[in-house]
């Protein structure tokens, strides 16, 4: 199967806005289980830091934690890390 995701596309992601809920726990669940199949046992996910982002990453985390999953949230610059372990 050929992904035919193109500049154009990255772009429209880009100005499309903040990340909601749903997106982001989707991301962090999708890049967690492609880490797993990798047969690694940790996965980090980075979002800007916005006073949004950070009120959306704990809403993830306790959802996470929730499941299962080991979750720390690390602040680099003007990027927070999410970093999944399991």
């Amino acid at each position: 199967m050929v992904n035919n995701f193109n500049a154009e596309q990255a772009r429209n992601n880009i100005e499309s806005g903040l990340y909601s809920y749903e997106r982001m726990l989707r991301e962090i669940l999708a890049n967690t289980e492609t880490a797993s199949r990798m047969r690694f046992r940790m996965t980090t996910t980075s979002y800007d830091d916005s006073l949004e982002n950070r009120e959306i990453i704990t809403q993830v985390t306790e959802e996470l934690q929730k499941r299962g999953f080991g979750v720390a949230s690390i602040e680099v610059g003007e990027r927070i890390f999410v970093e999944v372990s399991f």
